[in-house]
């Protein structure tokens, strides 16, 4: 499903030398799985997620993704691609402000042109917000943005789900809410999770982890 080998990445610094974000990562994720990746903040934990969703293609060595060599496909091939296969949950929700709760789900399906896996009445029962359907973000609270986000990424039939914090700015018992909810969906669909978090009570949500340490992927 996704296959990483001897990734490295650096940034250009002003001063014309690198810092090397992480190096020499290997990593292997089969489908079905859902992985959590251990990474404090600022040691290119959305960098990561970027390279897997063919955002960020400036990286030394392979990534495959399903099946796919990521450096073999053209931008329009991997915008494409991205749009078939990968849903995000971003860390700040990235709601569009000026539509609707289920505007904002229904919209990737619009844009990416994927069937549907749930009905938007469906999804947003599943996530607990089907009575804020017609309700727009600025109406929302942090946690259940979060929930629209969870439902924006689980309506069409990507296979695989990266998200970034999924509990980044929830209190704890909203933080388990969120974390009890992506577990149940991803036990309905079947889909692929990699997870990024800095907290051991998220990661351990997850049936496999890795941790980032000396720049390295070391197996939890």
């Amino acid at each position: 499903m996704i296959e990483i080998k001897k990734l490295t990445k650096y940034f250009s610094l002003p001063n014309s030398s690198k810092l090397g974000i992480f190096e020499g990562l290997d990593i292997s994720i089969s489908s079905w799985q859902f992985v959590a990746v251990m990474w404090q903040s600022g040691q290119g934990k959305t960098t990561l997620l970027n390279i897997l969703a063919g955002i960020d293609r400036d990286f030394i060595w392979e990534v495959h993704v399903l099946w796919k060599h990521l450096w073999a496909m053209s931008e329009s091939e991997i915008t494409t691609f991205r749009g078939k296969n990968i849903s995000y949950v971003f860390q700040e929700y990235n709601l569009i402000d000026s539509l609707t709760v289920e505007e904002n789900i229904e919209l990737v399906l619009d844009i990416n042109k994927i069937k549907r896996r749930y009905k938007t009445d469906e999804i947003l029962t599943k996530v607990g917000l089907l009575s804020k359907k017609k309700s727009f973000p600025s109406e929302l609270s942090g946690w259940e943005k979060q929930r629209v986000a969870l439902a924006r990424s689980f309506i069409g039939e990507t296979s695989i789900i990266l998200a970034d914090e999924p509990t980044w700015s929830l209190d704890s018992k909203n933080a388990i809410w969120v974390m009890e909810l992506l577990r149940q969906l991803w036990k309905d669909t079947s889909c692929t999770i990699i997870m990024i978090t800095h907290s051991d009570e998220v990661a351990s949500y997850a049936e496999l982890h890795y941790k980032l340490i000396d720049k390295k992927l070391i197996t939890q």
